[in-house]
């Protein structure tokens, strides 16, 4: 359509047109024909505002702004609207959001023109100046489902959950099979400890889409920490699978790192719930992987070396005991472990060393103190035994057991004082 023939077209039929054009993605002839099509027609203001948001979307930002000064404060929701998204652009973001708040008050958004505006919102405005006018908005977001999901979505994400959880269900009673709404909901059911809510919206979002991978992992987490091992596991190995085949993939939803820790937390739930249900050949192949995936994960390494223990494979256990102090040489739990591994196989000398790094670190500890004690005895390390005791007298132990052995101790060198103290 050159200059020349533009004069037979009135503006409607010019703005047709470009929409066609931005419809292919095609913004520079839109643009191209929106400029010929003001000089034919200069004081079409739809038109005027058409190629204010082209140059606003064609990176020509300043001359959008200047072009739209005229219009910024005629009080027409279309100007208000294409001034939200100008500011937005162009970075005044509070007063992007002001004119948003306003117009709401106002009741000037109709919510069919404005659903594509909250998207830009989120992507262009940071969460922290987001959130307190998102919580103020909520009060006069209603009517639309999809503009509601949206809100309670970016409430979401903003941490604000009882105002999340009300945009949510308002958008449920107006569109139930609204599968992301109920995703949202759930978590944010999940975050509050709500138990019995968030496994209804699991279910309800199951009964929409029955191999939804992300309501299946929530409720399949949720039943793994109330102890109903038998029934998570189904859920989240779905819920695995499908998250594994979007590694290597565009996810607009999540990030290749959150896709990847989605993954390791599902194989660390499927082990545990395993183990609850003895089948630990399953549990050993999850952990193993898991481990495999993440050297450095030690829950994963502690899980093996009690498997390999529980098969009596003492040197494997010894491994992934090793392995783990490899990564922190401080982990607690690793330590005690290996000094029971170690006295089972008579390394007395290695197992005295690791129990005086435990009571090192853990200086007050009764059971640590009496088991190095103890074991200082029995490997004739008798003057660091004997001091031992002597620390353990000022933690005035109570335990009985303890007591007796410190009582024993003390009459066997013939120190009856002590013994008394004691």
């Amino acid at each position: 359509m050159s200059n020349g023939h533009l004069s037979y077209y009135d503006a409607e039929e010019i703005e047709n047109a470009v929409d066609d054009l931005l419809d292919l993605s095609m913004i520079d002839d839109a643009e191209y024909l929106t400029e010929a099509g003001m000089n034919m027609h200069p004081n079409d203001e739809d038109l005027e505002k058409l190629l204010i948001w082209i140059y606003l979307h064609n990176h020509k930002g300043e001359k959008a702004e200047q072009m739209f000064a005229k219009y910024r404060n005629d009080g027409t929701p279309g100007s208000h609207h294409l001034a939200f998204n100008i500011d937005v652009m162009h970075g005044h973001p509070r007063r992007a959001l002001e004119t948003y708040i306003d117009e709401l008050r106002k009741g000037n958004v109709p919510p069919n023109e404005w659903v594509d505006t909250v998207d830009e919102m989120y992507d262009a405005i940071p969460l922290a100046i987001l959130s307190p006018f998102l919580k103020e908005a909520c009060p006069y977001i209603k009517g639309d489902a999809e503009l509601l999901g949206k809100f309670g979505s970016m409430l979401f994400d903003a941490h604000l959950y009882d105002e999340a959880i009300e945009m949510l269900e308002k958008s449920l009673d107006l569109d139930a099979y609204d599968i992301y709404s109920w995703q949202d909901l759930a978590r944010c059911y999940m975050l509050q400890m709500d138990i019995d809510k968030c496994i209804e919206a699991c279910d309800y979002g199951l009964a929409i889409d029955e191999g939804n991978a992300l309501l299946g992992f929530i409720k399949g987490y949720i039943l793994q920490q109330e102890g109903k091992y038998a029934e998570c596991i189904p859920l989240l190995t779905n819920a695995r699978r499908f998250a594994e085949g979007r590694v290597g993939m565009n996810n607009v939803n999540a990030s290749e790192e959150e896709i990847q820790q989605q993954i390791e937390l599902t194989y660390e739930l499927l082990g545990f719930a395993y183990i609850e249900t003895s089948q630990n050949d399953q549990a050993r192949e999850c952990f193993s992987i898991l481990a495999e995936r993440n050297p450095g994960h030690i829950v994963a390494r502690m899980q093996l070396a009690n498997l390999a223990l529980l098969d009596g494979d003492i040197n494997e256990a010894k491994k992934q005991l090793d392995d783990v102090l490899g990564i922190d040489p401080k982990f607690e739990a690793a330590q005690s472990l290996l000094v029971s591994v170690l006295l089972s196989t008579h390394e007395f000398d290695k197992a005295l060393a690791t129990l005086k790094n435990l009571v090192k670190q853990k200086p007050r500890n009764r059971s640590y103190l009496m088991a190095y004690a103890q074991l200082c005895l029995h490997t004739e390390h008798k003057a660091e035994a004997d001091s031992i005791f002597r620390r353990m007298l000022k933690l005035h132990i109570k335990d009985k057991s303890m007591r007796s052995m410190m009582r024993d101790y003390f009459l066997s060198i013939g120190d009856e004082e002590a013994a008394k103290e004691v």
